[in-house]
């Protein structure tokens, strides 16, 4: 009695009919049907009515599900096999008379489904628009070292919690999925490791690529094994998503950094930009770590105050305009460069800092300065350039 029982009646089952009339209601696979021309081993077969079914059918921890009341996380019964429990008596013959030997628990039962589950679709959700299950919204993504997203393999039907799989990709990486409570998904994390890099075609499951952990259970008790990848239009990995992979760091130097007083172009000089992965318009501005690229007014270190940037500093790369974004240059042979600009906005509080330039800073414009009149620098830390898989350069 821990979990609720499904009890029937004889209205739970069609009605015995032996023909009935043409356009009538009733059903000749009704009744429950005696057979004892099979030697010793006889049957009675009765079919449920539609109702009928569909309660049992929606009867909550059917087959091996374990029964969850209100649906959490926690069941208040493990995922085990029902039993049919029949007491002496169930079996009457005409004349009333009941059999005193015919109980018995069934706790094995033979289901008709014997088919186990299958991958029906295989994809990411980190890159999707909507937090949902639904791959059609998914997003081009990048990935670098170290970075992780998720994997997701949506099941043909439910299958109970502790199923397990993992999952090769064509980078010799792998997730392990894991289905978390009874239900239609297992779930897992890839996480780039050193040396792992997609070509052009992008992530892909490896052939011959799904492994079992733990069985991979249907609520009836089923398996399947081996499982195999989906290769569909709308259901394998490489048709859903469109996810690259690269662990290398760029390994970009900077050398000198000029300032446009007059427009407020900022041109970053270098070697190794072509190793800076990044998108076909060259403009890495949403790429590169600004907290990182610090103006140190009278390059004093803390003692006066330092100007900072964020990305939202800089003109956003704008096609049409040939003074936006941060446009990495590698066409001049060795030396290589990045120009952005400051927005209107941010070059006049650049402008109006006190101490900007060969100044001395003063913060209360005094006789006596809190610094001598000295050159500014620009401290660039190492990790600032950073390539589109989030790969950043030492």
């Amino acid at each position: 009695t821990t979990s609720p029982d499904f009890a029937f009646t004889a209205a739970s089952f069609v009605a015995y009919d032996d023909g009935g009339t043409a356009g009538d209601a009733s059903d000749d696979t009704g009744g429950a049907i005696v057979d004892t021309s099979q030697g010793d081993t006889h049957t009675i077969t009765a079919k449920l009515t539609t109702a009928a079914f569909d309660a049992l059918s929606g009867t909550d921890g059917l087959g091996f599900d374990g029964y969850d009341a209100d649906r959490t996380d926690e069941t208040e019964s493990a995922n085990r096999a029902d039993a049919i429990v029949i007491s002496d008596g169930f079996i009457v013959d005409d004349a009333g008379n009941a059999a005193t030997t015919d109980g018995i628990s069934i706790t094995s039962i033979d289901y008709s489904d014997e088919d186990g589950p299958t991958i029906a679709k295989l994809y990411s959700t980190t890159d999707d628009t909507l937090a949902d299950n639904d791959p059609s919204d998914s997003n081009p993504a990048s990935y670098g070292l170290g970075q992780s997203f998720n994997v997701t393999a949506e099941m043909n039907e439910e299958v109970l919690a502790g199923s397990s799989i993992t999952v090769a990709f064509s980078t010799g990486g792998s997730a392990t999925l894991t289905a978390a409570e009874n239900g239609l998904y297992m779930t897992g994390t890839y996480t780039v490791l050193a040396g792992q890099s997609t070509d052009v075609s992008g992530l892909s499951v490896s052939a011959g690529g799904i492994s079992i952990e733990s069985p991979v259970v249907d609520i009836f008790g089923n398996s399947e094994d081996p499982l195999l990848k989906p290769t569909g239009a709308d259901t394998a990995f490489t048709n859903l998503e469109d996810i690259q992979i690269d662990s290398q760091p760029p390994t970009s130097t900077i050398s000198d950094v000029d300032f446009d007083v007059t427009s407020g172009k900022f041109t970053i000089t270098g070697a190794n930009f072509n190793t800076i992965d990044r998108p076909d318009s060259n403009d890495v501005l949403g790429q590169l770590n600004w907290e990182k690229f610090v103006w140190d007014i009278d390059n004093d270190g803390d003692t006066s105050p330092d100007f900072e940037f964020t990305a939202a500093s800089f003109v956003a790369y704008d096609p049409t305009n040939a003074d936006s974004g941060a446009i990495v240059d590698t066409s001049q042979g060795d030396t290589h460069t990045i120009e952005v600009f400051l927005t209107s906005d941010a070059f006049g509080l650049l402008q109006a800092a006190d101490g900007l330039g060969f100044d001395g800073y003063d913060a209360d414009r005094t006789d006596a300065t809190e610094s001598a009149n000295r050159a500014d620098a620009i401290d660039i830390s190492a990790g600032f350039i950073v390539d589109d898989a989030g790969n950043a350069a030492t």
